[in-house]
């Protein structure tokens, strides 16, 4: 153990440098593009500068993304959201409205009347037609009620994400059983109170009961907006399932190229749809590659940088042994290395900015500066 530790302190800087070396792989690894690149560069409306292009293998010519959109929208429109209808709702709502319409109604009879107390009210014939008038008109409230809850009442604006737009009718699903059901003929909260209102008033102009103009003020101050509430509600999880379910009906190809088959030829103009064939063909590519051989993509990677980074040891260590046992300048050499590595990855990865224009050979100029010339042009090449 201690000659262990003897022989880790001698060689600690020496150990530190091969750390540097393995860490410097890693990273010049992890900085490599995670997959293989299709080696022709093109753009629309420009010739083709590349030799004759046949296809290699079978391949789907996808659909552009101004396609796909057109689709999406055009199928979308004969999407309709799903609802759930609740019949709860009328009842809870019905039965309140029992209480307190009764209880609202007697409360005012005994003030407007000026009738002693409520049992005198239920009980005394001289006020049978007052209470003939309560029990008329609870259940015509009641009753319509009944009909624009049977209808439905509904909130589109709940979720635009579903619901926005030129939307015409709606799937509500009542005892399990789905049915379309157009916007026009369900109720909206407004539409609902409107009907109510409406109804009541009619009713209260042709009825001619001489005890009822008595009861104007109630009429007028009883808010049956209170008993308005929606019974049809959005289910986002059925919506989320039939608009997926139209979605994936759009097919993501437009058509199919044979392997052989010409794509392209030199000095042709890259079209709309040549450019379409192209950017397919440069899917595909990758994806197989990605998909095959991503095991050995990453296990030569390692080859190439461990191979790489073991002729530089060698060098120094053979040739310049005084710049390995200088921590920092090997250091140096190496974040140098990653540094230029890193340049080019980004610049492979963003497709904005030509790697031709990297000035790659400032690498031996920098190393020029500190170290000679010999070092810097090995590292270099």
């Amino acid at each position: 153990m201690l000659n262990i530790f003897s022989y880790l302190r001698t060689h600690l800087r020496f150990i530190t440098v091969i750390l540097y070396f393995a860490l410097a792989a890693l990273l010049i690894v992890y900085l490599f593009p995670k997959q293989g690149k299709f080696r022709y560069e093109f753009q629309k409306g420009r010739p083709w500068m590349h030799e004759d292009l046949q296809a290699p293998f079978d391949f789907p010519i996808y659909k552009s993304q101004l396609e796909l959109s057109r689709e999406e929208d055009s199928v979308l429109r004969d999407f309709k959201p799903y609802f759930n209808f609740e019949e709860r709702v009328f009842s809870d709502q019905g039965e309140r409205f029992r209480e307190i319409f009764s209880s609202i109604w007697q409360n005012y009879a005994l003030s407007e009347f000026r009738i002693p107390n409520e049992k005198l009210y239920l009980s005394h014939s001289r006020y049978r037609n007052i209470r003939n008038l309560e029990a008329y008109y609870e259940d015509f409230i009641l009753n319509l009620l009944d009909q624009v809850y049977q209808k439905g009442i509904i909130d589109i604006s709940i979720n635009e994400e579903y619901t926005s737009g030129d939307l015409s009718a709606v799937m509500v699903v009542k005892k399990n059983i789905a049915e379309q059901i157009f916007i026009d003929a369900i109720f909206t909260p407004k539409s609902a109170y409107e009907f109510l209102n409406s109804h009541i008033n009619e009713d209260l102009n042709s009825n001619k009961s001489p005890y009822l103009r008595r009861f104007r003020k109630f009429f007028e101050d009883f808010e049956i907006n209170n008993f308005v509430e929606v019974n049809i509600f959005f289910d986002q999880e059925k919506s989320r399932t039939a608009r997926n379910s139209l979605l994936d009906e759009i097919s993501l190809y437009r058509d199919k190229i044979q392997e052989g088959q010409r794509i392209i030829s030199r000095g042709e103009l890259i079209t709309s749809d040549k450019y379409q064939i192209l950017e397919s063909l440069r899917i595909e590519y990758e994806q197989q590659l990605g998909s095959i051989a991503s095991q050995l993509v990453k296990v030569g990677k390692f080859i190439l940088v461990f191979a790489a980074l073991f002729v530089i040891f060698l060098f120094l260590y053979n040739l310049r042994r005084e710049i390995l046992q200088d921590s920092l300048k090997t250091l140096f050499i190496l974040m140098l290395v990653i540094l230029t590595v890193f340049v080019a990855s980004a610049t492979v990865r963003s497709a904005r900015i030509s790697i031709y224009v990297i000035p790659f050979t400032i690498l031996p100029v920098i190393l020029r500066t500190f170290y000679d010339e010999r070092l810097a042009l090995f590292i270099h090449f």
